[in-house]
């Protein structure tokens, strides 16, 4: 928030507003507000969208029209921590339209840094929101990782998280409580069925005398560090791209690595993987392998299959009568192979498209692959 107060005081500079030589314009937050009040509705908006540009576009991603590594390091980490705050507040609200927009990048920024496991687990995601599943089974695969115990509009949180916090009274619970007649048992009964009820018991209980007692860890306000952070970047003339690079030791200027294009580099060559792994049947496992012909023969006799015995000599396989039709037997030619692939790419309409949309997407105004609703 702080970076961006200060690309927000650069563009109140350029209105002639504040100066950047005149701390006593804006180092405390009573005295920024009185050039914001002279703003009309019109040029504030014209402002913020100047930030926008700025900040959290493809082209201050990529750092175009200057050489500052510094700020382009800077546009990064906003649009990256943009990303993560955006699945934050769509977790917070119930909105599982933008949790689906949200998958594409995501899968792209955990490629670009190399956090191989979130990679997978957001690839199985992305592949049981495809054309794979139903609409109905994909709306209620986003809403089931959801829970909202307490049922207001902003109290939504991931089911892993609810659950962790479930566990964690069931934990203080033994700890305060347990004793020889107090087991586990009646612990899990008492705090497992009663969790919501007893919140909400307990919150008319304090709004009742008036005494209320969050559970919460008391923070200290990041308000003061906020602006104080802000105005040194700007007073430092650190919130626009520099002409020059100052000097600055003996370590070179750090420049965060481009972790969207590496993602979108590697993405076909994962998601690649990924269909092979999860959404191909293997033609070879365990030495075995199904053909045409099994199948079809499945297919007609799917009430009889336990006697049904099949003859397939001319493929050089053995004779076999097996549950499931998966015959073992020598290994198969690379006809048999080829029949099969042909066969598995007909049947298999779930496949994860390789570029997953987020190619065509990179060079939008916007966070590279989040496309239109």
């Amino acid at each position: 928030m702080a970076r961006v107060l200060a690309l927000f005081y650069t563009e109140l500079e350029s209105e002639g507003l504040i100066s950047q030589h005149d701390q006593t314009s804006y180092n405390r937050v009573a005295t920024i507000d009185s050039p914001i009040g002279k703003l009309l509705p019109e040029s504030f908006e014209s402002i913020v969208e100047r930030v926008r540009r700025t900040g959290f576009t493809i082209e201050a991603w990529q750092g175009h029209g200057h050489k500052d590594v510094e700020f382009t390091t800077m546009c990064r980490f906003l649009q990256e921590v943009e990303l993560f705050l955006t699945v934050r507040i769509a977790v917070k609200h119930g909105d599982i339209g933008l949790l689906r927009r949200l998958v594409d990048p995501l899968i792209v920024t955990f490629l670009g840094a190399a956090q191989w496991n979130y990679v997978y687990e957001m690839l199985f995601y992305r592949w049981l929101l495809s054309p794979a599943c139903t609409e109905p089974l994909q709306r209620s695969i986003l809403a089931s990782g959801l829970v909202n115990w307490q049922g207001r509009a902003t109290t939504w949180k991931a089911t892993d998280l609810g659950l962790e916090h479930l566990n964690c009274n069931c934990k203080i619970e033994m700890k305060c409580y347990k004793n020889s007649t107090h087991n586990v048992d009646t612990i899990f009964n008492r705090v497992c069925l009663t969790n919501t009820w007893i919140r909400e018991l307990r919150y008319k209980l304090e709004g009742r005398y008036g005494e209320y007692m969050p559970g919460t860890h008391s923070t200290a306000s990041a308000l003061e560090d906020m602006f104080s952070l802000g105005q040194k970047l700007f007073s430092e003339a650190l919130a626009r791209p520099r002409a020059t690079i100052p000097p600055g030791g003996p370590l070179p200027p750090f420049e965060s690595r481009d972790i969207w294009q590496i993602g979108v580099d590697s993405l076909d060559e994962k998601v690649e993987r990924f269909n092979k792994k999860f959404t191909k049947q293997s033609v070879l496992t365990q030495g075995t392998y199904i053909t045409n012909e099994v199948r079809a023969m499945e297919r007609e006799n799917a009430d009889d299959i336990d006697d049904l015995e099949l003859e397939t000599d001319a493929m050089g396989i053995e004779a076999a009568g097996v549950r499931g039709m998966v015959v073992s037997a020598k290994p198969p030619n690379q006809d048999v192979i080829q029949e099969y692939l042909a066969y598995a790419d007909e049947t298999t309409d779930g496949n994860l498209d390789a570029t997953l949309n987020l190619v065509s997407n990179i060079d939008e105004d916007n966070v590279a692959g989040i496309d239109g609703p």
